[in-house]
C-alpha cells in the first residue's frame, strides 16, 4: 500500500494468523452468499446485478420526483405567485441532489405558459441544502435576476452560491434554513 510519495509498505500475514486471516474471508464470503440468496461463485455477479437495477431504480425516482408527473412540482406551479410581468414557483421538494433541480426547472419551464422564474429547494442525501433560481428570457426582462436572488439567501443556509440572470445555484450546511431562504426570496422579489 502507499504510506507516501515514493513510499510503499508490504504487509504480511503468516502461519497461524494466515489461517485465521483466510477463515475469517471465507466466513465473509459465505454471509454475503447467504445474505444474496445465491452461491459463492454467484456472489460478484448478484452484487453487479444489484448495483445496476439500484442504479436503474434510483433513475427512475428522480425521474419521478422531478419530472411533469410530480405532485409537488404541480401543487408549486398551481400555487404561482403572480408578479410584475412573470409567474413565480417557490418549492421546497424533498429527496433531490442540486443537479436535479436544474430538471426541476426544466419542468417548471415547460409547464407554465408564458415568463415565469421558480426558486427551488432541497436537502441532499448528505444533510446539506441545495438551492436554485432560474427564469426565463422574458422573467430576466422583466426583472427577475437569479444570481441576485441566491446571493440575498444562500447566507440563510450557511452557503455560497451564485450565477447568471437566468440561472444560479448555492450549496450550504444549515438545511433547517431552507424556509427563511425561500421566504426571503418571496420577500426579496417582492412577493
Amino acid at each position: 500500500s502507499s504510506t507516501g510519495s515514493n513510499v510503499r509498505r508490504i504487509e504480511a500475514v503468516t502461519s497461524k494468523g494466515a489461517l485465521d486471516y483466510m477463515a475469517d474471508r471465507l466466513a465473509l464470503v459465505d454471509a454475503a452468499a447467504a445474505a444474496l440468496k445465491c452461491r459463492v461463485e454467484e456472489v460478484p455477479a448478484r452484487v453487479e446485478n444489484l448495483q445496476a437495477e439500484l442504479r436503474e431504480t434510483s433513475s427512475k425516482l428522480k425521474k419521478a420526483l422531478t419530472g411533469g408527473s410530480s405532485d409537488a412540482i404541480s401543487s408549486a406551479i398551481d400555487g404561482a405567485l403572480e408578479l410584475n410581468g412573470y409567474k413565480l414557483v417557490v418549492a421546497e421538494l424533498q429527496g433531490l441532489e442540486a443537479a436535479d433541480l436544474r430538471n426541476v426547472w426544466d419542468t417548471v419551464h415547460q409547464k407554465v405558459v408564458g415568463p415565469v422564474a421558480c426558486v427551488v429547494a432541497s436537502v441532499t442525501e448528505k444533510g446539506t441544502p441545495a438551492l436554485l433560481a432560474a427564469g426565463s428570457d422574458d422573467a430576466v426582462k422583466a426583472g427577475f435576476h437569479a444570481g441576485n436572488v441566491i446571493k440575498q439567501i444562500a447566507g440563510l443556509v450557511d452557503g455560497r452560491g451564485g450565477g447568471r440572470p437566468n440561472m444560479a445555484q448555492a450549496g450550504g450546511k444549515n438545511a433547517a434554513g431552507i424556509a427563511d431562504a425561500l421566504a426571503a426570496a418571496k420577500t426579496a422579489l417582492g412577493a
